[in-house]
């Protein structure tokens, strides 16, 4: 779990930025980023879920599949016209990470009984 926490607290303090340089510069690189689909606000919303691990297994294994999600939307806009930003090296970087919490907290969540079915 600690390199999940570092991971999410590392990806979500890069995403504020992004997403800061985009609301509020009118800086160039920054205006529609397409590395917020990789390196998301919403990463920090996964963090506190990581330290409680069996009394929120199914919110966190459904906030990570959201982020998976939105990583692998990054990789499949790329075929799309319009979305020219070359970030091939992020999404490298970011996609199999995000996968792998996702899957990783899945199979958790299946192998840790809830508090409910106790």
């Amino acid at each position: 779990m600690a390199l999940t926490g570092g991971w999410t607290l590392l990806a979500g303090i890069f995403g504020l930025v992004l997403a800061g340089l985009w609301a509020f510069t009118d800086h160039a690189a920054a205006y529609q980023n397409e590395n917020l689909l990789q390196l998301n606000p919403l990463q920090l919303a996964l963090l506190p879920m990581l330290v409680r691990p069996a009394s929120s297994s199914n919110r966190r294994t459904w906030v990570a599949g959201f982020l998976a999600t939105l990583s692998l939307a990054g990789l499949l806009l790329k075929s799309v016209p319009g979305f020219y930003q070359v970030n091939g090296e992020i999404i490298g970087l970011a996609l199999p990470i995000h996968i792998a919490v996702a899957g990783g907290l899945y199979y958790l969540s299946r192998r840790i009984p809830s508090r409910a079915s106790a």
